[in-house]
């Protein structure tokens, strides 16, 4: 991976691996979240239904070598002559493989696009992957993703710890007090706390990794919100919070401060360090 002004360049290998990771990722989400689902598809989402970010990453990292694998075997003369899969059942079998591998079970042939739309087709050329939606026509992947706390790229631990910690704080606070909802004191006295227990001074670093940590837990289905609204509401499943228990007692800590509920200070241990970056 290339890093250019912040962002991370991906080659169409790696823009195609990370495109299915999210597909299967949100497809379990969105299956954990309905009533009726087929035995299929509770069976595909049990297998990746205790996957943590970790997990995640490391899926990914995994289609990035298979699919490199199989694209050496193409000389991309044309469109069939190309790594190319279909959401639809039936018409992403290599996908299929790769997940059986990592997974060592029998992986269900299901759609693994949303209900909401219709099924997609990947093709990954030489140069570029395009994506074919079925109701409005071809669209490139993007190059370039964003760097900060996207640990599926990154595997930076210090960022996966600060987040975890707010998913953690957030699933405590609901636990204390489930009509808390103000995302301006959560970030106000979240903030300040964690500034003094980590000898943090730059308060403008500090609002920015709060800002990317619940940006990202609004994309994860954690919260509906962002750090600039002045609420935020809870929507998580217990699938969705995979790896934040050794943050519970931390997150325990910052949500009595957060509600007022008395308790002695502990010793916390630090999750994130400033950092001085070089401009």
């Amino acid at each position: 991976m290339e890093e250019i002004n912040g962002k991370i360049k991906l080659n169409p290998i790696e823009q195609t691996a990370l495109w299915w990771t999210y597909a299967i990722k949100f497809k379990v989400k969105e299956i954990n979240r309905t009533i009726c689902n087929t035995d299929e598809k509770r069976i595909f989402a049990k297998i990746f239904s205790k996957y943590s970010e970790i997990d995640w990453r490391n899926l990914y990292l995994k289609l990035v070598e298979r699919i490199t694998e199989e694209a050496s075997s193409y000389t991309y003369q044309d469109e069939e002559d190309c790594f190319k899969q279909d959401t639809a059942p039936g018409g992403h079998d290599i996908i299929n493989s790769i997940l059986k591998e990592v997974t060592k079970k029998d992986i269900p042939d299901i759609s693994l696009t949303l209900e909401i739309y219709k099924d997609f087709v990947t093709t990954t050329y030489e140069y570029y992957t395009e994506v074919l939606y079925k109701t409005c026509g071809i669209k490139n992947l993007p190059e370039y993703y964003r760097k900060e706390f996207n640990y599926i790229l990154t595997g930076n631990q210090q960022e996966l710890d600060f987040y975890y910690l707010i998913v953690a704080l957030i699933v405590k606070l609901h636990k204390l007090n489930k009509d808390f909802s103000s995302m301006e004191e959560l970030k106000s006295k979240f903030c300040k706390e964690y500034m003094e227990l980590n000898d943090i001074t730059d308060y403008i670093y500090m609002h920015n990794i709060f800002e990317k940590a619940i940006s990202l837990a609004n994309d994860n289905k954690i919260i509906i919100g962002s750090a600039w609204g002045s609420f935020f509401f809870t929507q998580y499943t217990k699938e969705d919070i995979n790896g934040i228990k050794e943050y519970m007692a931390t997150a325990n800590h910052y949500a009595s401060i957060i509600l007022g509920i008395s308790e002695d200070k502990p010793k916390v241990k630090k999750q994130v360090k400033e950092e001085k970056k070089n401009d």
